[in-house]
């Protein structure tokens, strides 16, 4: 599962379970925002997030590799329903609360989706 460090779940964290950290900017493209970042600064960065904070990512570089993992898990769950997870994934994040809206719109995007 995804544990989002901005907001808590209420699913408990596994105790034997492998704690993989994925930074937001492996798990999504977020090559566009940043050049807003870069070069128009923070104030118009923050607006182009609030602007879009319901525009779901598309999915970067790490983004097969945490779909493999939660695949492990959810194979893990059918297998066996009283077993922990196998992995635990954390989400982490440096940005500002606004893209944190952003980021968890996105998880819930692509989960609904199936792609995550």
């Amino acid at each position: 599962m995804i544990r989002d460090k901005i907001v808590t779940q209420s699913l408990p964290k596994p105790q034997n379970a492998i704690t993989i950290a994925v930074s937001s900017r492996a798990l999504f493209n977020m090559d566009q925002e940043q050049d807003i970042y870069e070069q128009q600064g923070m104030e118009d960065y923050l607006n182009y997030q609030i602007q879009h904070e319901n525009e779901p990512f598309t999915p970067g570089p790490a983004f097969p590799f945490v779909k493999a993992v939660e695949a492990v898990n959810a194979r893990l769950r059918d297998l066996y329903p009283d077993s922990e997870e196998l992995f635990d994934v954390v989400l982490m994040t440096s940005n500002h609360a606004h893209v944190g809206l952003r980021l968890i719109n996105s998880i819930n995007h692509h989960r609904r989706s199936k792609d995550l």
